[in-house]
């Protein structure tokens, strides 16, 4: 799962980060929660319409994430600020994989291995 939670960029115009998991899913095949591939219009599409059983539009407004949709995925690369990373650094879905000034990447623990909340 990618979230951009900070949306914005000092020096590129608009939203830089939204595509930024696309390279996972390119040269990893892995599973995202958004895919440009979803719409149709491009080169690459699905077969099938994907259903997402996590919130929708996280791709856009990665603040309206909730615990629930971690479990979805192995992984979690956000862009955030210290606020952000002291909020999610205490659930205990997600472990601290790689710490970046901007950018870090969780791993996600299933239910059966971490404590309760």
């Amino acid at each position: 799962m990618g979230l951009d939670l900070l949306k914005e960029s000092d020096t590129i115009k608009g939203r830089p980060f939204l595509q930024l998991t696309a390279y996972a899913q390119a040269f990893k095949s892995c599973t995202l929660n958004f895919s440009f591939a979803e719409h149709y219009s491009g080169l690459v599409s699905y077969k099938k319409k994907r259903e997402v059983p996590w919130t929708p539009g996280l791709e856009w407004y990665g603040e309206k994430v909730k615990r629930a949709d971690f479990r979805f995925f192995d992984f979690v690369l956000i862009d955030g600020d210290e606020d952000d990373f002291k909020v999610l650094e205490g659930f205990s879905e997600l472990k601290g994989a790689v710490r970046g000034s901007r950018w870090r990447l969780y791993e996600v623990i299933p239910a059966s291995n971490r404590s309760r909340d």
